[in-house]
């Protein structure tokens, strides 16, 4: 099933089953999110011409996600909300006061977008954190508040197939923190339905604080779960991987979230 976008913003998009249904309700006990979808900067911001170089790259969003939950989502029935701005604008998987909110260093260069301590980048610090940051969470929690039967946040985020040099062989991570029931049963459950190199809080981890986004909308449900899931960029790019993963992913994380709720064994 492909979802539908239902409103399209300058900072954020929703799809499926979000924008007040008739009957009131989602048919999925989740919500879906995508916090780093995009490599856009919104009006108001421009990429500057020295940073080009790293519009396509990982530093400025997570290759393959956008589709990836898309696909997810669609599987679900459940509503999702994307981002439409780039991170290195500012990080909506970062608290407000967390030194790596803006990044002003990638890869040994300084980042041109990223502002700097002069007065006028101190107030463009503001109007981002303001605009960008705050109007993104502001929309998930106002879509998912609506849908009172969502349970959990599943958020769609990808990785590079590398770090500093170093291969990484791990293919999907299953990130949490508070949320370790269900996590666990989600990562089990993707381990014995496919043949990937399925891991729990790799290759970062959820207890790091590195979950941020996910938990602050599950602040807002009912069941207040939260995972995110971490897909290797080399795979998430791939159309035909997605087609065989989303589905898998959808059941997975459908099955898993029933039991860690009702505290079964």
């Amino acid at each position: 099933m492909s979802p539908h976008r239902l409103e399209l913003g300058e900072v954020f998009e929703v799809w499926g089953a979000c924008a007040s249904p008739r009957d009131g309700e989602s048919r999925s006990v989740l919500g879906v999110t995508c916090d780093h979808a995009s490599n856009r900067c919104p009006v108001g911001w421009e990429w500057p011409g020295e940073d080009r170089c790293l519009q396509d790259t990982h530093w400025a969003y997570d290759l393959g996600a956008r589709e990836l939950a898309m696909a997810v989502a669609g599987h679900l029935a459940a509503p999702l909300v994307m981002s439409r701005f780039t991170r290195l604008l500012v990080d909506p998987n970062r608290e407000e006061n967390h030194p790596d909110l803006v990044v002003r260093r990638v890869g040994g260069r300084t980042v041109s977008l990223g502002p700097s301590e002069s007065v006028g980048d101190v107030e463009d610090l503001v109007r981002r954190k303001e605009q960008l940051w705050l109007g993104y969470h502001q929309a998930v929690e106002r879509c998912f508040s609506a849908l009172a039967v969502l349970e959990g946040v599943l958020s769609i985020h990808t990785f590079t197939p590398t770090w500093q040099g170093v291969p990484r062989d791990v293919e999907v991570g299953v990130l949490f923190r508070r949320s370790e029931d269900w996590g666990k049963r989600l990562g089990q459950a993707l381990q014995a339905m496919t043949d990937l190199d399925v891991r729990l809080n790799e290759p970062y981890s959820g207890k790091e604080g590195l979950i941020y986004a996910a938990e602050r909308h599950a602040g807002c449900l009912r069941g207040g779960q939260a995972v995110e899931i971490e897909v290797r960029n080399d795979l998430a790019t791939d159309p035909s991987f997605v087609t065989r993963f989303a589905p898998v992913l959808a059941q997975c994380a459908r099955s898993a979230i029933l039991p860690a709720l009702n505290g079964q064994p």
